[in-house]
């Protein structure tokens, strides 16, 4: 299956490069109107409730919990650096090649060159790369929309028995569409929500980029990836 445009997309300087190495100089606009900042967020790469703390961030963290590739998510409030706090507020991906941090632009406040220089020794000294993005790169179509839909269908689990059908069904296929598989097992309704679902349980992986529905692309994990370490990342 394809992995998610956000995540596969080329710049200059390389994904997910350091800062200062290759950094994408990525257009900076008005901030984004803030959510609450008590709102939480919870999926299936969570360990526990995360702190959201704007809508871009909301989209990226479902976004994330949808692509393959992420292993597990959380939240860095902040970081300790010379006995001093050091205030953070972005999502945390955990991927196969290591942990980074999720600098949105626009979420980004204005910083002098001491406290950005303290900002970013304090995130390289855990270890941590940094991953760019931009409002165009989070909020392209029809992906946000089509992942914003899937997410919508998280709360509603289908019966165990259907889960059943629809995983043993996929075991099958490298990849089959969400009409064909409703075929195969004889499904009498809309499957779709059930699939949606079991991706939001990260139990399936589907084709985001395209238009959503009986064409979309389904399969089952390639991996069932390791749960999401006890560890929170930063400090309280």
């Amino acid at each position: 299956m394809a992995r998610s445009p956000n995540f596969t997309k080329s710049f200059s300087g390389g994904w997910g490069a350091e800062w200062g190495n290759g950094r994408h100089p990525a257009r900076r606009r008005g901030p984004e109107k803030a959510v609450p900042s008590f709102k939480e967020f919870s999926g299936a790469k969570t360990v526990a409730p995360i702190t959201i703390a704007s809508k871009m961030q909301l989209d990226l963290a479902i976004q994330c919990s949808l692509d393959p590739e992420v292993r597990a998510l959380s939240f860095l409030p902040r970081l300790k650096f010379r006995g001093e706090d050091v205030d953070i507020g972005m999502l945390v991906a955990e991927f196969d090649d290591g942990r980074f941090v999720l600098d949105i632009a626009e979420d980004r406040p204005l910083r002098d060159l001491d406290t950005e220089g303290i900002h970013l020794l304090a995130i390289a000294e855990r270890g941590l790369g940094v991953m760019e993005f931009d409002a165009d790169d989070i909020l392209s179509e029809p992906f946000a929309s089509n992942c914003r839909e899937v997410w919508r269908h998280r709360p509603t689990a289908p019966l165990p028995s259907t889960q059943a059908l629809i995983l043993g069904e996929l075991s099958r296929h490298a990849s089959i569409t969400i009409r064909e598989l409703s075929k195969a097992i004889g499904f009498d309704g809309d499957i779709a929500p059930a699939v949606y679902w079991l991706a939001c349980a990260d139990l399936v992986e589907l084709e985001l980029a395209p238009a959503l529905g009986g064409e979309t692309l389904v399969s089952i994990r390639r991996s069932r990836l390791a749960t999401p370490s006890e560890r929170v990342v930063g400090e309280k």
